[in-house]
């Protein structure tokens, strides 16, 4: 893992939906990836795409 940011989506409105991230955005790894809400992390999730 770099740390290195690799996209930020925004979302303008709050309460329940998805965002969908294509896999062939992304070389095979281990990603993480948050949730910010008002400058805070809420949450952090984590991502293993194979080949």
């Amino acid at each position: 893992m770099t740390g290195t940011l690799l996209k930020t989506i925004t979302i303008n409105q709050r309460g329940t939906g998805q965002e969908i991230i294509s896999a062939n955005e992304f070389n095979a790894g281990m990603y993480l990836y948050s949730l910010v809400t008002d400058g805070k992390i809420v949450d952090t999730k984590q991502m293993l795409l194979t080949e």
